[in-house]
């Protein structure tokens, strides 16, 4: 399902761990929490009889890192991306990658999206606190189904990103 790929996390809330728990880390390492609304475009169409498509919900993002100097970083993490839900009446069908898709005898269908990566993050300081960065690296993806025989699909792909943070 290359097409969760384009999934928008927005609204996202990064939590950085407590100053303890941060304190507890050798110098130069992180760990930091996203919490956000995701928004999957499974290419599934052509819903019929009571059968309504979810492609909302919650995904968050679990992090690693470790500055290695002032400009430079280097961080693995692994990404939930929800679930996109099909629900309806068994006898239901939808199109799914070329696929017509029958609802069985409990009548829903789920996609769960996930992936794990490496990046490496350049950084500009602006001031005492404040930081520009931006990521470049690699993630590997799964997208699962409780589908009988419909196979879940995996691969790589090029992980780009920005932002910025205050310390």
């Amino acid at each position: 399902m290359k097409q969760w790929i384009t999934v928008v996390l927005f609204g996202t809330v990064t939590f950085a761990m407590s100053m303890p728990a941060n304190a507890a880390l050798e110098k130069g390492w992180y760990i930091a929490a996203n919490l956000g609304l995701t928004d999957t475009d499974t290419g599934i169409s052509n819903l019929t009889g009571t059968a309504s498509l979810d492609e909302s919900d919650f995904g968050g993002k679990v992090l690693m890192g470790h500055e290695v100097n002032s400009f430079f970083a280097i961080e693995g993490f692994v990404t939930s991306l929800g679930v996109t839900r099909v629900e309806g009446s068994p006898g239901d069908t939808f199109r799914y990658q070329g696929y017509t898709v029958v609802l069985g005898s409990v009548g829903d269908a789920e996609f769960s999206s996930a992936s794990l990566g490496l990046t490496t993050k350049l950084m500009l300081t602006m001031g005492e606190s404040f930081k520009l960065y931006g990521k470049a690296g690699i993630q590997f993806w799964a997208t699962t189904n409780n589908i009988n025989n419909l196979d879940d699909e995996a691969g790589a792909g090029a992980y780009l990103g920005g932002g910025m943070s205050l310390d």
